[in-house]
């Protein structure tokens, strides 16, 4: 059964959701979504309830928070072991922070090797505003997996895969009056992250009059600004529902070259899309995160006491392995059933030698009920024969009898009322004059040599009182058999 993964953003005003399905080694696109804010409601709570009960389902969520929530820092490190930055990062991000780091929660997005060392960047979250972020998924029966930042995952979203270097870009995506922009150098590393807001006109709509007046312009301009080597060669990339309205109003602005986002690259990894699925490329990238091809490492704030403690069954690393074992476990099931087989051949051969040696002492009969007639039959025959009297290491009814009768003379004045034979033990009951009479009886049974260990086990006075009742039980010695 696949996964379903959803990847939300959450705005001041509106949801924007996009719905997939991941098997072992592919990710597709069920649909997208954006509920807004209705009149009246006090936050997206509402428009989150709406949106699952369209959803329906969810095994894995990622989420975003707003852009303009996270401090960000560019910061060149001597380390490049991951360890070593993970505990450096967050002292070096703190000088450039107008509080203390204990007051958040640090990531940062994979370094690149400088030579002497890395260049991180690193993304800042207070704990109230990440805590506001969780409670509110939460409200909805949501545990994300991931908290990141969705525009960071813009330049893996939209560029080639097999290209090494491409020029600088600046990816700006423009939604609900906030927009987000990423600066991305050759090598495909994020050199700068911004998010301002822009105004918008009485339709909805941003007029080119708007955000000429807005801080978005002045935000461009700076991070442009800060690398003046590249940032004439650069090309823009304008994404999001007004970016129809705005891209070569915003190219012809700051002198750059604007590239429309080539769909045939995310239709690579999500199947086939419509254009308008670019208008949620932010959520299209948090998907990345967990695709099967793809895995893009993003910063995760889900860390300390904020870490994930949920459970995802996520089988995409033992893919490989899983395939190796399901072939063995084939070759191995063959290899079973060919054994069986030969097993189940060999064992009906023998069935049918065993039938035809025991058919003239027992008749025609299934190979299965040979063996227990033969163990019955032969039980039967030695019973006859120690009943009868024949060789036998035991001694047989008729000599322990003659045995009893040498024993009991009349002198003794002993009545058996009840003689039992069971194999080697000989059990009587019967009555003696006297208690000295049963002790006779019991000399006179030592005396033959056909019994040993007897035991008078009760002696008691009859209702009477003129006869003392009894009950013992003796051994029969095993016969010895001349050799010869």
């Amino acid at each position: 059964m696949p996964q379903r993964l959803l990847a939300i953003e959450l705005k001041q005003d509106v949801v924007r959701a996009a719905l997939a399905e991941r098997s072992w080694h592919s990710l597709e696109l069920v649909g997208t979504y954006r509920v807004r804010r209705e009149a009246g409601e006090a936050d997206i709570r509402g428009a989150l309830e709406r949106l699952m009960r369209q959803v329906g389902r969810v095994d894995v969520v990622l989420s975003s928070v707003p852009g303009e929530l996270v401090a960000k820092r560019l910061l060149e490190l001597p380390f490049a072991k991951r360890r070593q930055l993970e505990q450096a990062v967050p002292f070096a991000l703190e000088e450039h922070l107008p509080f203390g780091i204990d007051e958040g929660v640090v990531s940062f997005l994979p370094p690149k090797s400088t030579g002497n060392g890395s260049r991180v960047m690193a993304m800042f979250v207070t704990r109230q505003s990440l805590r506001s972020h969780l409670e509110l998924l939460a409200g909805v029966g949501l545990d994300p997996k991931i908290v990141t930042v969705s525009a960071l995952a813009l330049p893996a979203l939209l560029t080639p895969r097999t290209a090494r270097t491409t020029p600088w870009r600046i990816f700006v995506e423009l939604d609900s009056g906030c927009a987000a922009m990423v600066l991305c150098d050759a090598e495909g590393m994020v050199r700068a992250f911004r998010a301002a807001p822009y105004l918008l006109s009485a339709n909805g709509d941003a007029g080119q009059a708007a955000v000429r007046d807005s801080s978005l312009m002045l935000a461009l301009r700076q991070t442009l600004g800060a690398f003046p080597d590249i940032s004439s060669q650069a090309e823009l990339v304008v994404l999001g529902e007004h970016a129809a309205n705005l891209s070569g109003y915003l190219a012809s602005e700051l002198s750059l070259r604007a590239v429309s986002p080539d769909l045939t690259l995310v239709s690579e990894l999500f199947g086939r899309l419509a254009a308008d699925h670019l208008g949620f490329a932010g959520c299209l990238g948090l998907l990345l995160a967990e695709h099967p091809q793809v895995k893009l490492q993003l910063p995760n704030f889900r860390q300390g006491e904020f870490i994930f403690l949920g459970r995802v069954a996520d089988l995409s690393p033992w893919r490989v392995p899983m395939v190796l074992a399901g072939i063995m476990a084939l070759f191995a099931a063959m290899h079973m059933s060919l054994e069986i087989a030969t097993r189940y051949r060999k064992l009906d051969l023998v069935d049918a030698r065993i039938s035809a040696l025991a058919a003239p002492a027992l008749g025609r009969k299934p190979a299965s009920d040979v063996l227990s007639s033969l163990r019955h039959a032969i039980v039967s025959l030695r019973k006859e024969l120690w009943t009868l009297g024949g060789q036998d290491e035991r001694i047989s009814p008729l000599e322990v009898l003659l045995g009893l009768s040498r024993a009991l003379t009349p002198e003794l004045g002993v009545e058996l009322d009840e003689v039992s034979i069971d194999d080697n033990v000989v059990k009587l009951s019967g009555r003696a004059e006297s208690y000295a009479g049963v002790g006779l009886l019991k000399q006179a049974l030592s005396k033959e040599q056909t019994f040993s260990d007897i035991e008078v086990a009760e002696a008691r006075s009859a209702g009477d009182g003129s006869k003392v009742e009894f009950r013992a039980s003796l051994h029969v010695r095993a016969r010895k058999l001349k050799r010869g």
